[in-house]
């Protein structure tokens, strides 16, 4: 059976050469008030207050008042994912059957 995908691309590609160019990047100038919006739902994220998203996001703020916009939204885009995921656990230890010989698990 000869792979259709390739010639389906090909074909596509071919039929409509105006789609890759909709699919184009536009960076949208990013704004004090933007900043200001990613603040504010940053505070919302239930892991707000643990110290690597607050470091993160405070360094955001700092870049935003400092005039760099973009790379302060960015920070904060960075703090909200942070604050978002499940915080690292305390305890590192092994279980204590991953520590016993395979031998005695049986």
């Amino acid at each position: 059976m000869v792979p259709r995908l390739p010639l389906l691309m090909t074909v596509w590609l071919a039929a409509a050469p105006g789609a890759l160019a909709a699919a184009e990047l536009r960076l949208l100038p990013v704004s004090q008030a933007d900043c200001e919006s990613l603040a504010g739902r940053f505070d919302r994220q239930p892991g707000a207050g643990r110290d690597e998203p607050r470091d993160l996001a405070e360094e955001g703020l700092r870049l935003c008042r400092a005039g760099q916009f973009r790379a302060g939204a960015l920070k904060l885009r960075r703090a909200i994912r942070a604050a978002h995921a499940p915080a690292p656990s305390v305890d590192r230890r092994l279980p204590e059957a991953a520590l016993r010989p395979a031998t005695e698990l049986r």
